[in-house]
C-alpha cells in the first residue's frame, strides 16, 4: 500500500516543523531500511515535512517516523495529496513554482540513494507532469507569490518602500534567488548577497544586480543593513545573538533592524528578537500575505482539482497494472519452485531408464497435478463467475 505522513505550515508553526525536519541527506535510505518498505521519498521544504511510503502494512509506522502530531493518507486519498502538492493548491503561497521544483528534487534524491520502487516512481512522475500542465493549462500560478517575494512584501509592510534601503539576503540557494530577484524587480538598488560560498554569491549578485559580500564579514554587513532576508540550507543558525549585538554597536543608521528568516531549520537564533532595535520575522508571519494570495487564485483552484481527479483515475490504472505484475511474478517464482521439484525426479529416473518417453509423460502428469493443487483453494474461493472466466481465458490459450 503506498502512504504519506506529513506536517506542514497548516498545522505547525516553525519550531513544529524544525523538530520533524530530518538532518540525515540518507533519511530515505535509512527509513526504508529501518520501517522495511518496498519505496520512500522524503518531501522536505521551509513549509513542510513528508514522507512518501511503497509496501506500507501499517501507516502509522510513518507517522512515528515524522512527528507525533503528523496526519496519515493512505491509498488514493495519498496520491491526491501529492498531486496537489506538485500543483501548489496546498502551499502557503498557491500556486507558486517553487514547490515543483523541490518535488522534483526529492523524487531525484530517491532515485540517486536507489529508493524509488515502480509504484513511486510512477506517482511523482505523474504528480512532476501534472504540476507543469496545471501551470501552463491554468492561471493558478499567474501573479503568484513565492515565498521569497512575500518576505519581500513583508519587509515593505514593515518598512515602507523599499527602494532606498539596503537589504542583505543570507544565501545564494534557489530562495535567496527568488528574495533578490524581487527585490531587484521593486528597483532596489542597494542589495547584498552573502552566502559561504563566496563565488555562488558573485554569480548571483551578477546576473541580479547585487553586490556579493563575503560571509565571514557579515556582522559588518549586518550593521550597514536595513533589512535582513535569511534563506540558507544551513542545519544551525548563521545570525546569532552575539553577532547581532556586535553589528549593533557599529550601527550608525537611525531605524529599526528588521530581519526576515524564512529557512527551516530557522536561520536567526533565539533571542536575537529581544534585542533592542531589532524586529524579527519568520514564517508564521507571512500567513496574512498568503491569505490574499490565495483569493486571488480561488477561481482557478477548481479547474486544477478537476485535472487532479482525472490524473488520479490513470494512475490508478497505472498502479493496478503494477500490482498485478507483481502478483504474476510472485506466482512465476512459484510454479517455477513446483516446477525444479518435478524436474529433478525426472532426471534421477532419466539416468536410471531406457524410457524417456515415459518419465517425460509421468513429468508432465506430476506438474500438472501440482499446478491445480497449488490452484484449487485460490480457485474455490473465487467468485463463480469470477473462476469461470478464468477458465475460458485458459481453455482459449491452451
Amino acid at each position: 500500500m503506498i502512504a504519506c505522513a506529513g506536517i506542514t505550515h497548516k498545522e505547525a508553526d516553525v519550531k513544529t516543523l524544525e523538530e520533524a525536519r530530518f538532518e540525515s541527506e540518507d533519511a530515505a535510505a535509512e527509513l526504508k531500511e529501518s520501517l522495511d518498505l518496498d519505496g520512500c521519498v522524503i518531501l522536505q521544504t521551509c513549509n513542510r515535512v513528508e514522507v512518501y511510503g511503497s509496501g506500507v502494512d501499517d501507516p502509522e509506522i510513518l507517522r512515528e517516523a515524522v512527528h507525533p502530531k503528523a496526519w496519515v493518507k493512505t491509498g488514493r486519498e495519498a496520491v491526491e495529496h501529492l498531486f496537489r502538492v506538485a500543483c501548489g493548491l496546498e502551499s502557503m503561497m498557491v500556486g507558486e513554482t517553487e514547490i515543483l521544483r523541490q518535488v522534483k528534487e526529492a523524487y531525484d534524491r530517491a532515485a540517486e540513494l536507489g529508493t524509488l520502487d515502480p509504484v513511486l516512481k510512477t506517482v511523482f512522475r505523474r504528480a512532476i507532469s501534472l504540476g507543469k500542465r496545471a501551470r501552463t493549462e491554468t492561471a493558478i500560478s499567474e501573479g503568484a507569490v513565492s515565498i521569497g517575494s512575500a518576505a519581500v512584501e513583508l519587509a515593505e509592510r514593515v518598512l515602507g518602500d523599499l527602494s532606498d534601503k539596503t537589504v542583505l539576503v543570507v544565501g545564494a540557494g534557489e530562495m535567496g534567488k527568488t528574495v533578490t530577484k524581487a527585490l531587484a524587480d521593486r528597483g532596489v538598488s542597494g542589495i547584498l548577497v552573502a552566502n559561504r560560498t563566496y563565488e555562488r554569491a558573485v554569480k548571483l549578485a551578477k546576473e541580479l544586480g547585487g553586490k556579493a559580500v563575503r560571509f565571514d564579514e557579515l556582522v559588518d554587513h549586518l550593521a550597514e543593513a536595513d533589512v535582513v532576508v535569511s534563506a540558507t540550507a544551513a542545519p544551525h543558525p548563521v545570525i546569532t545573538v552575539d553577532q547581532v549585538e556586535e553589528a549593533l554597536s557599529k550601527r550608525e543608521k537611525e531605524g529599526k533592524l528588521l530581519i526576515v528568516d524564512i529557512a527551516n531549520p530557522r536561520d536567526v537564533e533565539e533571542g536575537v528578537g529581544d534585542l533592542p532595535g531589532v524586529v524579527v520575522k519568520t514564517i508564521d508571519d507571512l500567513r496574512e500575505i498568503a491569505r490574499e494570495n490565495l483569493e486571488r487564485r480561488r477561481s482557478e483552484i477548481p479547474k486544477v482539482e478537476r485535472m487532479i481527479e482525472e490524473e488520479l483515475d490513470k494512475v490508478e490504472k497505472d498502479l493496478r497494472r503494477i500490482e498485478r505484475r507483481a502478483l504474476l511474478g510472485q506466482i512465476a517464482e512459484a510454479l517455477d519452485r513446483l516446477k525444479q521439484k518435478e524436474l529433478e525426479r525426472a532426471l534421477n529416473r532419466l539416468r536410471a531408464t531406457k524410457d524417456p518417453e515415459t518419465v517425460l509423460k509421468d513429468f508432465a502428469e506430476a506438474y500438472t497435478k501440482r499446478l491445480i493443487s497449488a490452484l484449487l483453494p485460490a480457485v474455490e474461493d473465487m467468485p463463480e463467475d469470477t473462476a469461470r472466466e478464468l477458465a475460458e481465458r485458459i481453455a482459449h490459450r491452451a
